[in-house]
């Protein structure tokens, strides 16, 4: 099998994965499925009213999708956003909730309004492949990260970089996530690491956490921004943030020989971590020992994106399998129909007033869904590559996108579009996270850099002073914003302030 693993591995570089030889038995949790995307789902994210999700493809759309509205056997997304001419890797919703943001591999970042149905200013052209973007909680900031290792941090309305981390990792950052605080964005990589940046200085905050043994698929910050959550291939790190020391051993996924988890998510109380795993599986873990308290199989290929609403009632997950679904998180059965999408879905997101989700990947456009409706709200297109990471803004009207077209995007939920000028990271961009204060957003990818943006004027507020020697492959913002995590491909995390790009 090792073998096989190593030609997988390499056929599928650019997809950052290992996909299983053959899907697993049907499950018999599984009530409905809904499909849009026409090719692979990198991310998926739920807004914080709980009742949406924003995934994002390969086929270059962010898609929203309803939780609880509708009935249809394959519901349509309410709204649809296009615009990119590549592949969507990542979105996110801005705090609003009226917004989104999307980074594609066309090198762009791209604001979606869901109110006016349209996108919002410019698309940010980050100058190469996005792979991962992320909006701050206070709604002022987006981060973007991508093929060429840096971070970036817009300004979420001006779209204007506040700043761009000081160092840049060395290879692409996967993803991106912003402390609640806003000031710090912290981004993962393939080049095994993760850093945290300052979103005011660029400066590395902290890390580089160097344990991982692999490219380092998610990072993500706890509520309180005192943890950091990372995933390998083989394993799942939970670190202290200020520290870069482990609060436990790595935590072994029961997944196949393909690997493990793919996307992490935290529970609103920070006692669980939610796993998206490559055997199709969800998986969730006792924060504080480690422990695997319930495990399901969910899609028929792997999951690239999972996330929980703030409220807690709702796990969304993206998958390669191009669907889109909604779980209980404690009985474990899946909610309403699938959400069916064009192709595979890369990064999915929930707004923070949890009323929608938006969703993306290798169909090129954002799509947007309401849970009282259950079909697909929006989709938002402008990214020219796959979407490889998206999140919400804490003001629930935005999302925000990286993907590997270079670009951070932010769309907006109440205007239908995309906000702004897209982000422009300069390469790929696999992670974004948005500060919990809705003023930062953060990004990081192939080129192993941790920016972090202002989330209203997409200026670059900091670039870490360093960066990881792999891409950046998950990002997380600490509650307080003031520092961000990165995990990479370099089998580190680190974090950074967001304020000065220092390592922490």
């Amino acid at each position: 099998m090792a073998g096989i693993r190593d030609v997988t591995r390499n056929a599928y570089l650019r997809i950052r994965g290992r996909l299983p030889l053959e899907p697993p038995e049907p499950s018999p949790l599984l009530l409905s499925t809904y499909t849009g995307h026409s090719s692979w789902i990198f991310s998926i994210a739920f807004f914080p009213d709980s009742k949406h999700v924003v995934s994002s493809s390969i086929d270059g759309t962010v898609r929203v999708w309803s939780l609880t509205e509708g009935h249809a056997p394959s519901p349509l997304p309410l709204s649809t956003y296009t615009g990119h001419s590549y592949s969507l890797w990542s979105i996110a919703f801005l705090q609003d909730s009226k917004h989104i943001v999307s980074g594609s591999l066309d090198g762009s970042m791209r604001v979606w309004s869901l109110t006016e149905d349209h996108k919002v200013g410019d698309a940010i052209e980050i100058g190469s492949e996005v792979w991962a973007v992320a909006a701050s909680e206070d709604g002022k900031l987006l981060a973007s990260g991508g093929e060429d290792g840096r971070v970036i941090v817009w300004d979420a309305k001006s779209h204007e970089r506040v700043v761009e981390g000081k160092e840049r990792h060395s290879d692409a950052v996967n993803s991106l996530s912003f402390s609640s605080d806003s000031k710090r964005v912290a981004s993962a990589s393939y080049d095994q690491s993760v850093i945290i940046w300052s979103t005011t200085t660029g400066e590395r905050l902290a890390g580089p956490f160097t344990r991982h043994t692999d490219w380092v698929y998610c990072v993500a910050f706890s509520p309180d921004a005192g943890r950091l959550a990372t995933c390998d291939m083989n394993d799942i790190y939970i670190w202290y943030s200020h520290t870069a020391e482990l609060a436990l051993p790595p935590i072994e996924t029961t997944a196949n020989d393909y690997g493990g988890a793919r996307s992490l998510s935290w529970t609103p109380g920070g006692n669980q971590i939610i796993a998206g795993c490559t055997d199709h599986s969800i998986q969730i873990f006792d924060a504080s020992n480690g422990t695997q308290v319930a495990r399901w199989n969910a899609h028929t290929l792997s999951i690239w994106s999972i996330a929980i609403s703030r409220d807690g009632k709702y796990i969304t997950s993206g998958s390669f399998d191009k669907t889109v679904k909604l779980w209980d998180p404690t009985t474990h059965q899946q909610i309403g129909h699938t959400l069916q999408h064009d192709g595979e879905v890369n990064s999915v997101c929930i707004s923070p007033d949890a009323k929608y989700i938006a969703s993306a990947g290798r169909d090129k456009k954002v799509s947007l869904w309401k849970p009282s409706l259950l079909p697909q709200l929006a989709t938002y297109t402008g990214h020219n590559g796959s979407i490889w990471s998206i999140a919400f803004l804490q003001d629930n009207k935005h999302v925000v996108s990286g993907s590997d077209d270079g670009t951070v995007r932010v769309w907006s939920l109440t205007q239908g579009g995309e906000v702004g000028e897209a982000i422009k990271v300069g390469s790929g961009v696999l992670a974004v996270a948005a500060s919990e204060d809705g003023k930062l957003l953060a990004s990081g990818g192939v080129d192993g850099k941790v920016m972090v943006w202002d989330a209203k004027s997409h200026e670059k507020v900091v670039e870490g002073k360093e960066k990881h020697s792999y891409r950046v492959n998950s990002l997380s913002f600490s509650r307080d914003s003031k520092r961000v995590a990165s995990a990479s491909h370099d089998q580190s995390v680190i974090v950074w302030s967001t304020s000065t790009g220092e390592q922490l």
